[in-house]
């Protein structure tokens, strides 16, 4: 879930609508410390398990869940860094300073009921008009994955900033990592509208699906998705799985 540079978190209640997860993937949280985090995310029953400013990256499990990090080394891995212009932009945007510095992931690995691992991994991507960028990034991202500590049921969601929809470097790093994407059918994740009229508008315009949830198919199942309003600029993406292997 993109938290729209905190303002999610900021919002009173602003995760509400995601309060049926068991974990939230985070993006653009760039000043956790700052946008009361802890705090906003105990209001509707989750605890953080891990944010990192200098990506803008978060995850959070819900307090009652049966998925729970129990000690596991969280993994934060810098795969570039990010532009000094776009820093100073989304800087200038956000009207407060941002620890924003690098581009990478974020991973925790997460017990499950009966022993089945989970590990979750949260990213962003460089804008679409990068396209070289977005190409060496998607790269060394599945060189990443391919790092025993990520082994068995997966979950990877983000922004992935594809306009209006996956690219040909995004279906070849599905391919060499092993991972499918929740489909989302006609579904748009930008830019965040109430109403269906404008919905439908905008979707012809601009709207974009520039939001995935992608997983091991081997060791997972999808069998529930839909797309939510959150108060963000971008919609949030939920999936309910089943996990059908720890291997």
């Amino acid at each position: 879930m993109n938290t729209y540079l905190g303002r999610t978190i900021k919002t009173p209640r602003g995760l509400a609508p995601l309060a049926r997860a068991d974990v939230i993937l985070m993006q653009e949280l760039f000043s956790p410390a700052a946008y009361g985090v802890e705090t906003s995310l105990q209001d509707v029953g989750f605890d953080l398990v891990a944010a990192e400013g200098h990506f803008g990256l978060g995850i959070a499990v819900r307090s009652d869940s049966a998925y729970r990090n129990t000690g596991q080394p969280i993994r934060s891995t810098v795969l570039e860094q990010a532009g000094r212009a776009e820093s100073a932009l989304l800087s200038k945007f956000s009207r407060e300073p941002l620890e924003y510095s690098d581009l990478g992931v974020l991973a925790a690995q997460l017990d499950g009921p009966g022993g089945p691992r989970l590990v979750a991994v949260t990213t962003h991507l460089p804008v679409v008009i990068a396209f070289r960028q977005r190409a060496r990034f998607l790269s060394r991202l599945s060189l990443e994955l391919a790092d025993p500590y990520y082994d068995g049921p997966l979950v990877l969601t983000g922004d992935m900033n594809h306009w209006p929809g996956p690219r040909k470097a995004d279906l070849a790093f599905r391919r060499r990592a092993g991972l499918a994407a929740v489909d989302l059918g006609e579904d748009i994740t930008w830019p965040s509208r109430k109403t269906d009229r404008t919905e439908k508008t905008v979707n012809r315009v601009v709207g974009a699906q520039l939001d995935d949830i992608l997983y091991r198919p081997g060791a997972m199942q999808c069998v529930h998705q839909e797309v939510v309003d959150v108060a963000s600029d971008h919609r949030a993406v939920m999936a309910t799985f089943t996990i059908t292997t720890t291997a």
